[in-house]
């Protein structure tokens, strides 16, 4: 993993000091994955990342597809799951007691595996992610009430933006400020950012107190 994601870290910026992802059109990082996953034993596809008319990366097939053939294969070793194994157990060890659910779970397996940059086998993946996805979460609170404001969507953007508020002051008032060691500054600053990203865009200032979120929390979106 280490050779194949060789000419990544020149793409790769800090999330709140954890290296993370990539610009969305990067094909510089997609071909490192792309070399990682062979490596890694997955088998021949029939599709292949590459640049789309609108600018940025997408799935593109190699050969003319039939009806009903099967595009994709990844074999279950390269998946992350709830169930994958920590590079730091310890800190997985204490997640799992806790029983975090799924989402948060892997957002901070996530940045915990980033947080070792070359040294975690998920390293090229990390650094193939796009660093900032299209979701409502970037938006602030008066974004969404400008551009949503007669759309039903409003509302459960703003449902969904407090229950990862409410979720990540869960998780830092059970379990991060208890284990300081295992989950040091930069990593609880960068779960919060991959789980809402608008707080590392400065965001969360726009959002009432009534959402959960507490100004205490300076450590700390993915």
């Amino acid at each position: 993993a280490a050779a194949a994601s060789a000419s990544a870290p020149a793409q790769r910026e800090a999330v709140a000091g954890v290296p993370w992802g990539c610009e969305i059109e990067s094909l510089e990082s997609a071909a490192s994955l792309e070399r990682w996953l062979t490596a890694s034993g997955l088998p021949e596809q029939r599709l292949a990342l590459e640049k789309v008319d609108i600018g940025e990366r997408g799935l593109v097939a190699l050969k003319n597809v039939r009806n009903g053939e099967k595009l994709l294969f990844v074999p279950p070793t390269l998946v992350i799951t709830a169930d994958s194994e920590w590079s730091n157990r310890e800190v997985g060890d204490v997640m799992k007691r806790y029983s975090v659910p799924d989402w948060p779970l892997l957002a901070t397996y996530l940045i915990s595996e980033a947080s070792l940059e070359g040294s975690s086998r998920w390293s090229s993946y990390i650094d193939a992610l796009p660093r900032q996805p299209y979701s409502l979460l970037y938006w602030t609170r008066t974004e969404i009430d400008a551009y949503l404001a007669a759309s039903p969507i409003r509302e459960r953007a703003i449902s969904r933006i407090s229950d990862v508020i409410g979720t990540y002051n869960d998780l830092r008032d059970r379990i991060f400020s208890k284990y300081p060691d295992l989950f040091p500054e930069k990593v609880c600053f960068a779960t919060a950012a991959i789980l809402l990203p608008a707080f590392q865009n400065g965001g969360l200032e726009n959002y009432s107190c009534d959402m959960g979120y507490s100004r205490g929390f300076h450590f700390i979106s993915s």
